[in-house]
C-alpha cells in the first residue's frame, strides 16, 4: 500500500485537491498481496462494488486528520455498527453454544470476547493489520491493539452494509481462528479471565479455607508495577505492567 500512501501523502501539496476515488480503487485492485487477503478472507465477491465501503472501513483517522482530500473519510461510524453487529452476532453464538450457562455468565463470556484484546487477536488472524491505513506517524510506531481491534469492528459494519452473508463470513473467520491459534474461540474457560482475580481468591477458599498473598512494588527504573502473587509461601505468579490493575489481573491469570 506504499504507492497509496505516496498519493495521499502528495496530494497534501495541491490545495483543495480531491484523489480520484477510482485511482485509489484501481491501487488496491493492482496489489497483489490485497487481492489475495480478499480471496483467503471470502470477502472478494463483496469488494466489487463495495470498494468505497471497504475502504472507509480500512481507514483509521489518523491517515486523513487535518486532510481534506481523501475522499471515503474515516471509519469511526463504521466502527460503532461493527461493534453492536458483532454484540449480537457473539450473544448469539453463546446462546447456541452453552444452552445450560445462565445469562449472567453468557454476559461474562460475552465480554471476554468483545474486548480490544480478544478482537485484536482475531484481526491479526485474518491479517487485517496489513492493509489499515495510517497516518504517517501512526505508520512509524507498533500499531496498538486499540487501532486493530477498532479496525476489525469498522470491517465488519461495512460487511453489514454490504454483504447479506456477513454472519457466514464471520463463521469462516471463526474457523480460521481456530485453526491458526489451536483454541476454541468460543470456551467456557475464557469465564476465568473475567475476573481472575476474583476467581482465583474463590478457588483457594474452597480448597484450602486460605487467601492468596498479594504483594506489589513499584521499579523505579521503568515507573511500572511488579505485581506478585504467593499461596502458602510459593510464588504462583509475578507479572509487570505500567497499569497495577492490570499488573494484578495478569499475575492472578498466571496463578490460575
Amino acid at each position: 500500500m506504499e504507492q497509496l500512501f505516496q498519493l495521499f501523502e502528495n496530494s497534501q501539496n495541491i490545495p483543495n485537491s480531491q484523489i480520484d476515488q477510482q485511482q485509489i480503487i484501481q491501487i488496491f485492485n493492482k496489489s497483489l498481496d490485497f487481492t489475495t487477503w480478499l480471496g483467503e478472507t471470502k470477502l472478494a465477491p463483496y469488494w466489487a462494488g463495495q470498494e468505497k465501503l471497504f475502504i472507509k472501513a480500512l481507514t483509521h483517522p489518523s491517515f486523513i486528520h487535518g486532510k481534506s482530500s481523501w475522499p471515503f473519510r474515516h471509519n469511526q461510524r463504521l466502527e460503532f455498527l461493527g461493534d453492536a453487529a458483532l454484540d449480537y452476532y457473539i450473544s448469539q453464538k453463546l446462546i447456541e453454544l452453552f444452552p445450560e450457562q445462565a445469562e449472567g455468565n453468557l454476559s461474562k463470556l460475552r465480554s471476554t470476547i468483545v474486548n480490544e484484546e480478544s478482537l485484536c487477536k482475531w484481526a491479526k488472524v485474518i491479517q487485517l493489520d496489513k492493509f489499515i491505513l495510517l497516518g504517517k506517524g501512526e505508520r512509524e510506531r507498533i500499531m496498538s491493539p486499540g487501532v486493530i481491534a477498532d479496525g476489525f469492528e469498522a470491517l465488519i459494519g461495512a460487511l453489514c452494509q454490504g454483504a447479506s452473508a456477513w454472519e457466514d463470513i464471520l463463521d469462516y473467520w471463526l474457523e480460521l481462528y481456530n485453526s491458526v491459534t489451536g483454541d476454541a474461540f468460543f470456551s467456557l474457560s475464557r469465564l476465568e479471565d473475567f475476573d481472575p482475580k476474583t476467581t482465583l481468591q474463590e478457588k483457594t477458599l474452597m480448597l484450602y479455607k486460605e487467601l492468596p498473598t498479594y504483594e506489589s512494588k513499584t521499579l523505579s527504573e521503568s515507573a511500572e508495577f511488579e505485581v506478585s502473587i504467593s499461596f502458602r509461601g510459593k510464588l504462583l505468579g509475578k507479572s509487570i505492567n505500567v497499569s497495577k490493575k492490570k499488573a494484578g489481573i495478569e499475575a492472578a491469570r498466571q496463578a490460575l
